[in-house]
């Protein structure tokens, strides 16, 4: 009997997590929405969509029979400062009541229980929740800007804590919920920020390829922003990291110094561009090893002539300043030399 229970159980759960409940397909410019800063008609553009809140009779059960009187007994909690069974109230309304006029006002009063319980990260989920699911019934750039601080919060926040120990911080932990803020309004007014800041934390935990990335969507999307001059900068610095990293790869050389080279020239009163100048040469001058690398190789090692007054060549003429330009010269006469004198005894 007991078991038969228990699957009864079981089979009623799995039936209530099967309820059909209709996303809002309101953009966020409905009512209290404001001006839309979404690009399309869908509530958001998440990076990874929340799953559904649903019924269950095991987990989420609400202590009222409506909406109503479930958010009214929530309110009271919240008024007690029971944040934490109140927030529970709030979170299984939306479960069982998903369509209900109370579901969207519930959602928004659980995130910030969360908020207010410093439940950051959980938060921030939450308040995507509602941005997914409700969107156009709630100011929506009060809620950008709500996930805006709840990022920063992530990004200084310390984790770990226990007794006298600090505990230790985790930046990169923010960059998702960055990204996510750009997905959700890529017009609002403070998206290039939060683009910015997934690069520089991308750049600081040492991630510069992704970093890259980060700054270049900047540069694309928001060309007339604040952040252009410092993000263009950083994309060059990031990509003089990767060149380091590789100081053998001269397509990853080439790359970096081009980045280097049009900020110095583009940003001529920046703070940075006398760095940019100095990193310029430096990957100039490794560039330039390269090239003359690639002609002693063909030849001394190598023994290829030819292939040697090539790239003898090709080094005169991208470095004519090196200091290597006049033993490149006597190399490409004295190898012209060899060839002629080697055609002449055939």
């Amino acid at each position: 009997m007991w078991n038969r229970w228990c699957l009864g159980l079981l089979l009623m759960a799995a039936l209530g997590a099967h309820v059909p409940a209709a996303r809002a397909q309101v953009s966020p410019g409905g009512a209290g929405g404001g001006e839309s800063l979404l690009e399309s008609e869908d509530a958001s553009t998440d990076l990874e969509a929340p799953k559904q809140k649903r019924p269950g009779w095991i987990f989420h059960r609400t202590k009222f029979d409506t909406p109503a009187e479930q958010l009214a007994y929530a309110e009271r909690l919240l008024a007690k400062k029971r944040y934490r069974k109140g927030g529970k109230a709030l979170n299984a309304l939306v479960h069982r009541w998903h369509n209900a006029p109370e579901a969207s006002v519930a959602q928004r009063l659980y995130a910030d229980t969360l908020k207010r319980r410093r439940k950051n990260e959980k938060a921030f989920d939450e308040y995507q929740y509602l941005v997914h699911y409700f969107a156009g019934s709630f100011p929506y750039q009060d809620v950008l800007q709500t996930q805006f601080q709840l990022a920063n919060d992530v990004r200084t926040a310390r984790h770990g804590r226990l007794f006298v120990l600090p505990g230790f911080q985790d930046p990169s932990r923010a960059v998702p919920l960055y990204e996510q803020i750009v997905a959700n309004g890529p017009n609002w007014e403070r998206a290039p920020e939060a683009q910015f800041n997934a690069g520089v934390i991308q750049e600081a935990t040492g991630d510069p390829e992704l970093a890259v990335v980060s700054y270049e969507t900047l540069l694309m999307r928001y060309p007339r922003s604040d952040f252009v001059e410092e993000a263009a900068y950083r994309r060059a610095h990031a990509l003089y990291q990767l060149s380091n990293k590789s100081p053998r790869d001269e397509r990853q050389c080439r790359e970096a110094l081009s980045a280097m080279l049009a900020f110095a020239r583009n940003y001529p009163g920046d703070p940075h561009r006398e760095e940019a100048q100095k990193l310029a040469e430096e990957l100039k001058t490794r560039l330039a090893d390269m090239y003359y690398d690639r002609a002693l190789f063909y030849d001394r090692i190598a023994k290829r002539p030819q292939s040697a007054i090539i790239a003898y060549s090709d080094f005169v003429s991208k470095f004519p300043t090196s200091e290597r330009r006049l033993v490149a010269d006597q190399r490409i006469a004295a190898l012209q030399l060899q060839m002629e004198t080697t055609h002449e005894k055939k």
